[in-house]
């Protein structure tokens, strides 16, 4: 009953086409030419469910972790978020960004980070990608309208409501990932509620339909990663009413399907998952020792082959051992740029959000991973996208246990 009234729910909202907020515009934008100028948003909604769950006391041999605790958010900002500002809790150079998104564009220092106009609204556990010359931001806690970033008109000034084929919905912790046009998300969470609905939202589509295409289980803290190859979203482990998932669901848009794929030895939530060529690496995660039961954070490092439909695991003693993190950590984000997967923040053994950035190359003989700059916001439960040569962290949940509308771009 409850995996039907979800699903009840969540069709109802899937194809609905978001409208700017100042007026129901005539013809659908690709974004709102003048976002600045909209009126702030109303009120968001207090969170149901606790966004980064609660961990086990930290290991003996767990790295140093930020200070602060990381709890359930239980309450958020009314208003729209502020403009964008330098924040000195992290490492690297801070040049204050003001509201021109000229600098998006612009070029930028080595070894820098730039702040960018804030989100409208903080959120956590959201999902964004690149579609086009867009940053497309949807969901995530508390309940959020979708947004939109230009990455390329001079002179748009901040965040802007994106009317997309799709709608928000106020799911959070949703496996997705960017095919360039589209944001594609499966399972999360709302209102305490798994979801196992996959979604589209798509900036330059007048509305979708309603993809019709179900997990077969409620599923919320999966990691997602986009396979250009196969056109599939992979959908890496997560967490039902029963209990941890191992291994991958394979969800294809065309024809639409979901085939479960090679599982892996130990389940797992809250990792991580980005694609180098034809190999998706599962970085970090959370497991439980029993069901409901606090979770352990993972140093696990997993290297899933789309093509064979096989795993291998750091640790497993075989040739060629997959190099593990070098503390646990679960809740963070992973891209790939460069040919190098960048693992963003996240949260470590103890549960507070941490500032790290490791880098990975996948083609060196000895691959490590090395700390390489550090976030100027530690958060977990974090969005971020790889555009050029850069990387943007996204909203998240920060030291204090509130949800974040920072946005942040690193310039390696």
């Amino acid at each position: 009953m409850r995996r039907l009234a979800c699903r009840v729910a969540l069709v109802c909202l899937v194809g609905v086409v978001l409208a700017c907020q100042e007026e129901p515009p005539t013809t659908r934008a690709r974004v709102a030419k003048r976002p600045g100028a909209s009126a702030a948003p109303q009120a968001s909604r207090a969170p149901q469910a606790s966004a980064v769950p609660a961990t086990s006391p930290a290991p003996s041999n767990a790295a140093p972790a930020s200070t602060g605790t990381t709890a359930a958010p239980s309450s958020v900002p009314s208003t729209a978020a502020t403009t964008a500002g330098v924040s000195s809790s992290g490492g690297g150079s801070l040049p204050a960004a003001g509201a021109d998104l000229q600098l998006v564009r612009a070029p930028q220092q080595a070894d820098t980070w730039v702040v960018l106009p804030s989100l409208r609204r903080p959120r956590a556990g959201l999902a964004a990608g690149v579609l086009g010359d867009f940053v497309l931001v949807s969901d995530g806690e508390p309940r959020a309208t979708n947004e939109a970033l230009s990455l390329d008109e001079a002179g748009a000034q901040g965040w802007g409501l994106a009317t997309v084929g799709g709608a928000a919905s106020g799911v959070s912790l949703a496996a997705f990932a960017s095919t360039g046009s589209q944001l594609v998300m499966a399972g999360g969470s709302s209102a305490g509620e798994f979801i196992p609905v996959t979604r589209l939202d798509e900036l330059e589509q007048a509305g979708s339909a309603p993809p019709e295409l179900y997990l077969p289980d409620p599923l919320r803290a999966a990691a997602g990663a986009w396979s250009e190859a196969t056109g599939e979203l992979l959908v890496f482990g997560g967490e039902t009413y029963n209990g941890l998932k191992a291994g991958v669901q394979r969800v294809r848009l065309a024809p639409k399907g979901v085939t479960q794929g090679a599982g892996t030895a130990e389940p797992f939530a809250g990792a991580a998952a980005a694609l180098v060529g034809p190999q998706a690496w599962v970085v970090g995660g959370y497991t439980r020792l029993q069901p409901g039961g606090p979770v352990q954070a993972l140093s696990t490092v997993r290297r899933y082959d789309v093509a064979a439909n096989t795993w291998r695991i750091s640790g497993d003693g075989q040739p060629g051992d997959l190099p593990e993190l070098p503390a646990p950590r679960h809740s963070a984000a992973l891209v790939a740029s460069g040919g190098k997967l960048w693992l963003l923040g996240g949260a470590g053994a103890d549960g507070r959000p941490v500032a790290e950035v490791l880098r990975l190359d996948p083609a060196a003989a000895a691959p490590a991973w090395e700390v390489v700059t550090s976030l100027p916001t530690p958060r977990a439960l974090l969005a971020a996208v790889a555009f050029g040569t850069r990387i943007m962290a996204i909203g998240g949940v920060g030291v204090a246990g509130q949800p974040l509308a920072t946005v942040e771009v690193y310039q390696p």
